[in-house]
């Protein structure tokens, strides 16, 4: 059970399944050291490419934990919604081997307020009047983007396999943070509302609000990541 939740908690650590491809980091992307407590896992890399208001991002992972091999990786389509301001997603796929064997697409409809998913051959169909629902992808961008609009606390609705949880965040304060590249000025941003998990994500204004640190504990899991490498 522990090796499982390692698995499903460390890629993203919203309580999302994991991904599964083997990873295939490039020049391009955005590099992340993992660790659990002290002992290196391996490697989460994330390429966001634009073009004009449309955009992919490709998050795949490589780790190993007791001689025991998983990666995995999710490819998001998303798009910026020019009447809600929000970056959106048109839909994503996502397949899993090992611990949790996961065949996986979702397409949204009516600009997320429909979400149909295709788990392992099930198919089933959310919605959403009030709110609209986004993959994980598409949740740490407009985190940033909600950083570079000075806002302080925001919330999402993103697609799982089994359902759409809903998430908020805080903003606590700014930190410096040490990396490979020198010391880096950050924003502090937590999950709230969750009492029995500590989720903490580090993004750096002078890298365009991307991502740069992340830690997530829970019960004895400690797992945390550091930006390596960056386009």
């Amino acid at each position: 059970m522990f090796k499982r939740q390692i698995l499903i908690l460390f890629i993203i650590m919203l309580a999302t399944p994991i991904f599964i491809q083997k990873s295939t980091a490039n020049t391009h992307g955005y590099v992340y050291d993992i660790s659990y407590k002290k002992i290196g896992l391996g490697q989460l890399v994330v390429d966001i490419n634009w073009d004009g208001q449309k955009g992919v991002v490709r998050t795949s992972a490589d780790m190993s934990l007791l001689y025991i091999d998983f990666s995995g990786s999710q490819e998001s389509n998303i798009y910026r919604d020019q009447l809600s301001k929000k970056i959106l997603t048109k839909n994503f796929s996502r397949v899993s081997k090992g611990f949790s064997n996961v065949n996986m697409t979702a397409n949204f409809f009516k600009d997320g307020h429909k979400v149909i998913i295709n788990n392992n051959g099930k198919k089933q169909t959310f919605t959403d009047k009030n709110n609209q629902i986004i993959d994980f992808n598409a949740v740490v961008l407009q985190i940033g983007e909600a950083l570079k609009a000075r806002e302080t606390h925001f919330d999402f609705y993103m697609q799982t396999s089994t359902k759409v949880a809903h998430y908020f965040f805080m903003v606590t304060g700014q930190e410096m943070i040490k990396t490979r590249f020198g010391k880096i000025n950050t924003l502090k941003v937590v999950q709230a509302r969750k009492n029995d998990r500590v989720l903490q994500i580090w993004f750096a204004p002078s890298m365009n609000y991307k991502m740069v640190k992340f830690r997530y504990q829970r019960n004895i899991i400690d797992i945390n990541a550091v930006l390596v490498k960056h386009p």
